[in-house]
C-alpha cells in the first residue's frame, strides 16, 4: 500500500529543487536526471518510489507511465497526470490537491527556464481536472494514472484554513495574500490593489504557523513563517519566481 498524503508531503518537499539538486532524501536529482535529460518521468516515478509504491515497469519516460497501469478520466491525490505536448504523453506530474473540478499538481522539469537543465521542481494549478486542452498548463490533459494500491486519497482537498490570512500591498499597488492550506502548504493569490486577485496558487513548502508578509526598501516581497522545525523559514520574490525557502533559525520559536 502507498499513502496518497505520503506522496504529496515527498513532492512538496522537493519544490524549487532543480535536475541536479540534493533531493529530500540527501541523494542527487531524480535517477538519471543528472545526466541531463527530461526528468519529467524521472522525477514522478522517484516520488512514487520514495512513498513506498511499486514502479516496476516505468522508466524515465512518460510513455511508460500510460502502460503502468488503467488510465482513467477522473483523478485521485498521488495520481500521475498525464499531458500530450504536441505528441501523446509528454509531460508527466503528481496530482496534489483536488478541488471543484480543478486539480493542482506538482512536476519536475517544469518553471520557465530552458529545459532540461534550466527548469524546476514545480506547482502548477488549480487548473481544470477534465481532459482536453488546458490553457494554463498549454497542453492536452489525456490521463491519470494511480500507483499501485494506493489509499488515503480524499476525492476533495481544497485550499482552507482556519487562520486568518496575511496580505500586503506593495508600492506599485500589487496586493499579495497569502494562507496556509491543507496539508500545511503556502498558498497565495495576487493581484492589482483595486482590482480583481488571481489564484490561488499552491507555492507548496511546509509551514507550522500562518505566514507573514512583508516588503522591503527594494519592493521585494517576503514570506515569513515557523517551520516544521520550530525554526524561522522565509521566501522572496525575486526575478520573476519565488527563490528556495531559506531557514533563518532563530529557533525553537513558540
Amino acid at each position: 500500500m502507498v499513502d496518497a498524503n505520503t506522496i504529496v508531503a515527498i513532492a512538496t518537499a522537493n519544490l524549487h529543487k532543480a535536475y541536479n539538486s540534493i533531493n529530500s532524501s540527501g541523494g542527487t536529482g531524480y535517477y538519471t536526471s543528472t545526466t541531463p535529460e527530461y526528468w519529467c518521468a524521472d522525477f514522478a516515478k522517484w516520488v512514487w518510489a520514495q512513498a513506498g509504491a511499486d514502479v516496476s515497469g516505468l522508466t524515465n519516460g512518460v510513455v511508460s507511465f500510460a502502460a503502468y497501469g488503467e488510465v482513467k478520466s477522473t483523478p485521485d491525490i498521488g495520481d500521475a497526470v498525464l499531458f500530450r505536448d504536441p505528441e501523446p504523453y509528454q509531460h508527466v506530474a503528481i496530482v496534489v490537491e483536488i478541488g471543484d473540478g480543478t486539480v493542482t499538481s506538482i512536476g519536475g522539469d517544469q518553471g520557465n527556464g530552458a529545459a532540461p537543465t534550466g527548469t524546476q521542481v514545480t506547482t502548477d494549478g488549480p487548473f481544470p481536472a477534465a481532459p482536453g486542452w488546458n490553457s494554463w498548463m498549454g497542453m492536452q490533459l489525456l490521463d491519470y494514472v494511480s500507483p499501485r494500491g494506493l489509499v488515503g486519497a480524499p476525492s476533495q482537498s481544497p485550499p482552507s484554513s482556519s487562520l486568518a490570512p496575511a496580505a500586503v500591498v506593495t508600492p506599485d499597488a500589487q496586493a499579495y495574500v497569502f494562507w496556509l492550506g491543507t496539508g500545511g502548504a503556502l498558498w497565495q493569490a495576487f493581484g492589482p490593489g483595486d482590482g480583481a486577485l488571481q489564484g490561488p496558487f499552491r507555492l507548496g513548502y511546509s509551514l507550522g504557523s500562518a505566514p507573514t508578509v512583508d516588503v522591503d526598501s527594494h519592493n521585494r516581497t517576503f514570506v515569513y513563517w515557523k517551520g516544521t522545525d520550530a525554526n524561522l523559514w522565509g521566501t522572496y520574490w525575486n526575478n520573476g519566481s519565488w527563490q528556495e525557502p531559506h531557514n533563518w533559525g532563530f529557533g525553537p520559536l513558540g
